[in-house]
């Protein structure tokens, strides 16, 4: 079922939405549901990946077996240069593992938003997941 919304929008939002719309051949409502569509996709995609971080680092954390990202990345550049390498070696280290510098909720939907200021250390989880932070959204 289809209902009725009424969107306030500034002027200079109109203008710019009227440019595009002109240009794209769409109607101004073909053109707000889609991007209200595309938009509500990818918060979807990004809660679903949140989510899937906050998992990886909870198994991190429980498990507390981890790779150093530096072992990782030589590894992994020796390989695409084809030299031959060696694997880095997990290991039990749980003082690698640090608390992100921000995990909050948004408002509405309750799904996890994760942020991130600065580096707090390069650690990989075992399974090749990013088990110590998150990023700025």
């Amino acid at each position: 079922m289809t209902g009725t919304t009424t969107l306030r929008l500034s002027d200079e939002l109109k203008a710019r939405i009227a440019l595009v719309v002109r240009q794209s051949g769409k109607s101004t409502h073909a053109f707000m549901v889609e991007a209200l569509e595309l938009k509500t996709h990818l918060a979807q995609r990004r809660s679903a990946f949140v989510a899937d971080a906050l998992r990886a680092r909870a198994a991190v954390v429980r498990d507390g077996f981890v790779l150093d990202a530096d072992e990782v990345f030589d590894y992994l550049k020796a390989r695409a240069d084809g030299r031959p390498a060696r694997k880095p070696t997990s290991r039990s280290d749980s003082s690698a593992i640090r608390e992100p510098a921000c995990i909050e909720r948004t408002s509405g939907s309750g799904a996890a938003r994760a942020g991130r200021s600065g580096t707090a250390g390069r650690i990989f989880a075992a399974g090749g997941r990013y088990g110590d932070g998150c990023r700025n959204a």
